[in-house]
């Protein structure tokens, strides 16, 4: 039950698991049931050491709000073993809420992740050892301050793909020139933008244990939520954390214990 539920919405929930057993299934058991194992899941204690951590947020319609509440999530990233040949990446939930961020700030102290890789939208200061910016958002985040600064939206590309090739390709020196270039050309706002973001955007330099400097592993899981908070109709906020926490949970799980199993297999 709680698996279907995770994929499709309640109501065809009910309706595939009335067929199947033979006696009627209603929204509200399955709620009931979502709402039990969501508060099982929240009362896990938080692991002792985090490597690599990475937060996201993304916005779902559920609440009083017109546009809906954040979703604030936090998840542990490693490397896995080849699948198929593929490379993998094993993921935990860390910590997931709705509303505003001082809970998520509050866990990631506690927790005080090695290394966090967040995309910028929060002060995430002093919530880890080392905080890295998303190399991938911050060319695309530029775009909209030089918008700001007067530039039009399609003459923003240029600059955004230069500054993508200093962060893969050049480094910091490259990047305090292009900082410089832009202050002295009049575009105020975004060298100020790009002084406050240097910090972080090079914390991962001289660390070769550094695995990530994007989000990417964790923005591929927001698609994947919002694809199963899209139901035609508006969430409880409750009832939205409960889902979004029994889907991540239960997804992670399976697929390391996938990832397990494949580790147990002998080279070959």
């Amino acid at each position: 039950m709680i698996d279907l539920a995770t994929q499709l919405p309640y109501g065809r929930s009910g309706a595939i698991l009335s067929r199947l057993i033979g006696v009627r299934v209603s929204c509200e058991t399955i709620r009931r049931r979502i709402f039990r194992k969501g508060s099982e899941e929240k009362a896990r204690s938080l692991p002792e050491t985090v490597e690599h951590c990475m937060v996201d947020d993304t916005k779902v319609k559920a609440g009083k709000r017109t546009r809906g509440e954040e979703v604030h999530m936090a998840i542990s990233v490693e490397r896995g073993p080849l699948l198929y040949g593929r490379p993998t990446l094993k993921k935990d939930l860390l910590f997931l809420s709705l509303g505003g961020p001082k809970p998520l700030k509050k866990v990631l102290k506690q927790l005080n992740p090695q290394r966090l890789v967040h995309d910028g939208f929060l002060n995430l200061s002093g919530c880890a050892q080392k905080v890295q910016r998303c190399r991938w958002h911050l060319p695309n985040d530029l775009r909209i301050i030089l918008s700001m600064d007067g530039i039009r939206w399609r003459n923003t590309v240029a600059a955004a793909r230069e500054l993508r090739e200093i962060l893969w390709q050049e480094g910091s020196l490259a990047y305090d020139r292009f900082t410089r270039m832009l202050g002295e050309h009049g575009f105020r706002k975004s060298a100020t933008y790009l002084k406050n973001a240097r910090k972080e955007i090079f914390a991962y330099s001289g660390d070769e244990s550094f695995k990530f400097t994007t989000t990417s592993p964790l923005e591929r899981e927001m698609r994947e939520l919002n694809r199963r908070m899209d139901v035609g109709a508006r969430w409880s906020t409750q009832g939205a954390e409960n889902m979004a926490r029994v889907l991540f949970t239960r997804r992670f799980r399976h697929r390391n214990q996938v990832l397990k199993e494949q580790e147990l297999l002998e080279p070959g």
